[in-house]
């Protein structure tokens, strides 16, 4: 099956082309049904890769020559793809969570003027992620991390027409450059250190760090980082570790932005503007991932540097702090669970930053899980409802059963309550942050935690008890949409049991080839107190939401200052157009006057110049032949004049 890998990415993309091609002419049904079975065929490969390499072991990966632009191996650039058990398991994550938004979709937008078109884009996604994680080099994965987030941009502006849709996609694209351009100048220092792409390459030189120097031994990267001489003259002489420092945290640049880790996580709640599918698909399940992926993908690198992983630990711990905290006090359901994600995000870079490799690849398996759910449920409960305000809710439980067991179960997962998915990855991280020594880092994760629990069962109460506040007749949208909130809702429930410390299945997966990072002991006792901090975080939620009319109303006043902060988002946004946009926008007011008023102002002086002197010449050229005579006298008369009274003077 390995072999067969290549098929994985390419059958989303032949479902492209055929949507492309047949343009508006192909009918809904026909759409959806050419797509959900692309990706389902997908699905069943991955599972076959997955048995494979279970069995047999990851394979050599197999390139074949693109460009050559030198002479031996630093001069060629492959393509091809790679199967180990780390990209494996995104295979089927990625695989399956597309193959059940999807089928999703297909009720979700019906009648949409362009539901072609939006199948075509989720395809043309799924082709690029599944092509990002079976990359076997920097620059191969470059290019698809790149055309995931065009199609981010796609997605998320799909409603173009509406202003905030069209905002929220320049926003997405344009954060997430920023962190892209770290990540391309770390994937160029690399290649002029090592002269190759290739991740086993780097990957023996990370475990070397003397071989991370610029340095005559790559005859191509030492020329490169000659010409390059800005990164040459000051990384030249460095000493290795600190090269390999730099490189890493350029590498983490990249998947901050993808991420939407602080301080580049300002676009992920925008994005929400984008159709419901597409926040459970790419913002919550697969493309954010992308940037835990990649530092687990470099994991050996970020290991030869204690300064980066600390750094990724420490980002990692306080977005997912400051993410929950937001969350609390959000009326959009769509973005409170948007804040979830970046926050559980956050879990994952802690995990990978205090080493916990097999811990934060665990959490972004559960995560995939209940997180997709929970986009699905809240689509469910915005299709029945038409508004996205917890506050236009209410009393959906008898109306919409099927979405409300589900969004229970991913509540339940989300807030680490066992036997629930969440549970036991997320107290892996826990514990890994406590074991390692990361007590500040841990405490922090347990807050979030809490907050984690409360802002969930906010939205589950504000949703689903009650009374019903709106004047529609809310009901469920049929087997497409209710058959994968089932399918997500039985793997938030039983999911984490293929990681647990009586059986970790996926921790002997995914270290097939030897131990990698650490795998924190089972702790009975720090397990029980995160399970009672959740139970906690529940208990809030019911207290002011449940228990009596207009309670949490009065703990907001109460708050105060601090409702505030949280409910304006701690004023990042505003603090990011003071600081960075209005200076920019100033900057380029100036060079707009003088480009308009001073440059173009004498360009279109010369011009006028010319133009006048142009018209001059035209109306004194008459053709007249008495009329040139009389000039001509009149000149000689002037300068006749002009003689005699120069004469007179001397």
């Amino acid at each position: 099956m390995i072999g067969l890998t290549w098929l994985v990415p390419v059958l989303p993309l032949a479902a492209y082309i055929i949507l492309l091609a047949s343009g508006r002419r192909m009918g809904e049904a026909v759409a959806a049904g050419i797509s959900v079975t692309a990706v389902f065929v997908s699905f069943l490969l991955s599972i076959g890769i997955v048995g494979d390499v279970a069995a047999h072991g990851p394979a050599a990966p197999t390139v074949y020559p693109w460009l050559q632009f030198g002479s031996g191996s630093a001069g060629t650039i492959t393509v091809g793809y790679q199967v180990t058990s780390l990209n494996a398991l995104m295979l089927l994550v990625v695989s399956l969570v597309s193959m059940l938004v999807f089928l999703f979709s297909r009720s979700y937008m019906r009648g949409d003027d362009r539901f072609s078109r939006f199948y075509q884009y989720l395809n043309l996604f799924v082709f690029s992620m599944l092509g990002l994680v079976v990359s076997p080099n920097l620059l191969q994965f470059y290019i698809f991390w790149e055309l995931v987030g065009v199609c981010s941009y796609l997605l998320v502006g799909f409603w173009y027409f509406k202003p905030e849709a069209a905002a929220a996609a320049k926003k997405a694209f344009i954060v997430t450059r920023i962190g892209d351009v770290g990540l391309f100048i770390g994937i160029i220092l690399l290649y002029l250190s090592r002269g190759t792409f290739d991740f086993n390459t780097l990957f023996g030189a990370a475990s070397a760090p003397s071989g991370m120097m610029i340095h005559a031994a790559a005859p191509l990267a030492y020329a490169g980082a000659k010409f390059f001489s800005l990164w040459y003259i000051p990384f030249a002489g460095w000493h290795a570790g600190a090269f390999v420092t730099l490189v890493a945290l350029l590498v983490f640049i990249g998947a901050i932005g993808k991420s939407a880790q602080f301080p580049l996580h300002v676009w992920l709640p925008d994005a929400m503007e984008g159709p419901t599918p597409v926040s459970a698909l790419i913002h919550a399940a697969t493309m954010v991932a992308a940037g835990v992926y990649l530092v687990a993908r470099m994991f050996p690198l970020f290991e030869a540097s204690a300064t980066a992983s600390e750094t990724v630990a420490v980002i990692g711990g306080f977005t997912a702090i400051l993410a929950a905290s937001i969350g609390l006090t959000q009326r959009d359901i769509k973005r409170v669970i948007a804040y979830s994600t970046v926050s559980q995000l956050g879990y994952m870079m802690l995990a990978m930053g205090v080493g916990a490799y097999v811990s934060g690849m665990f959490h972004l398996v559960t995560h995939a899980f209940f997180k997709a759910l929970l986009f699905l449920a809240a689509g469910s409960v915005i299709h029945a409802l038409d508004t996205q305000d917890l506050f236009e809710m209410g009393g959906l439980r008898k109306y919409l059963p099927v979405t409300h067991a589900t969004f229970l179960a991913g509540a339940l997962a989300l807030s680490g309550i066992p036997p629930f998915a969440g549970f036991w990855s997320k107290d892996d991280i826990l514990t890994a942050a406590f074991t390692s020594g990361h007590y500040v880092l841990y405490a922090m994760g347990l807050i979030a935690a809490f907050f984690t629990a409360a802002y969930i069962f906010r939205v589950y109460f504000l949703t689903f008890s009650g009374v019903y506040k709106g004047d529609r007749h809310p009901h469920e949208g049929g087997p497409a949409m209710t058959i994968p909130l089932i399918a997500l809702g039985v793997l938030a429930t039983i999911g984490g049991f293929i990681n647990t410390p009586f059986a970790p299945i996926l921790g002997n997966f995914l270290q097939d080839q030897g131990p990698i990072g650490f795998n924190p002991p089972a702790n009975w006792a720090l397990m029980a107190v995160s399970a009672l901090v959740g139970l906690g975080g529940i208990w809030l939620a019911y207290t002011l939401y449940r228990t009596e009319e207009g309670r949490a109303e009065r703990f907001a006043q109460r708050a105060g200052g601090l409702y505030t902060l949280s409910f304006n988002k701690f004023y990042v946004d505003e603090l990011y157009s003071l600081i960075i946009v209005l200076p920019v926008m100033k900057i380029a007011g100036i060079f707009q006057f003088l480009d308009r008023w001073i440059i173009d102002g004498i360009v279109r002086l010369a011009g006028e110049i010319g133009y006048t002197g142009g018209v001059g010449v035209k109306y004194s050229s008459t053709g007249q032949v008495q009329t040139y005579g009389l000039v001509t006298v009149f000149g000689l008369a002037v300068m006749v004049l002009i003689v005699i009274g120069i004469g007179g003077v001397i």
